[in-house]
């Protein structure tokens, strides 16, 4: 499994895919403000799983764990470590 750096890429990567952009999104800046809402939430969890081969607990699957692409981060860091 890669570093923190090849998964903040590969994050950057799925965000700017899925929110239609190619402008840098800060790491503490809320995804809503870039469009992010619960369907495409929903779609960013599928495209995670399959990109670090992991399956998110149910107690993982919130809002708030996917509000940042820090908070997003340290989810895919402490779910690939477990």
């Amino acid at each position: 499994m890669g570093n923190n750096e090849t998964v903040l890429g590969k994050l950057e990567v799925a965000l700017g895919n899925l929110l239609n952009t190619q402008e840098k999104i800060m790491a503490e800046e809320s995804l809503s403000k870039w469009g992010l809402d619960s369907l495409k939430t929903i779609e960013l969890i599928v495209i995670l799983e399959n990109e670090f081969d992991i399956v998110f607990d149910n107690n993982d699957l919130l809002l708030d764990n996917f509000g940042t692409i820090n908070t997003i981060v340290s989810l895919l860091t402490r779910v690939r470590s477990s």
